[in-house]
């Protein structure tokens, strides 16, 4: 895998993940499934190259005429659909050639 994250700072005092979104409008947590496991991929690359573990991930969602959104979440919250989605997607590769 590889990707770029937007921040890796101090959230709240945390250091964290952190990714900056746009939306139309304002979405849920269990809407935004994929930006966690998106985020977990980040926090475990980053402990690989560095290995300074950051289990925080953060969303901050700008939304259209409305305030703001912040999602927080423990990265191990999400490593498992993370690797689900990994797997799934070597499994799709491999059966379309």
């Amino acid at each position: 895998m590889a990707g770029r994250c937007d921040c890796i700072a101090e959230f709240d005092g945390v250091p964290s993940i952190i990714d900056f979104k746009t939306s139309r409008r304002v979405k849920k947590k269990e809407y935004i499934s994929s930006y966690f496991a998106q985020m977990s991929a980040y926090a475990i690359m980053f402990e690989e190259r560095t290995g300074m573990p950051i289990t925080n991930t953060v969303v901050i969602m700008d939304v259209d005429d409305n305030e703001p959104l912040v999602f927080k979440e423990h990265r191990d919250n999400w490593t498992k659909l993370l690797l689900d989605t990994k797997a799934e997607y070597d499994r799709r590769k491999l059966f379309s050639h």
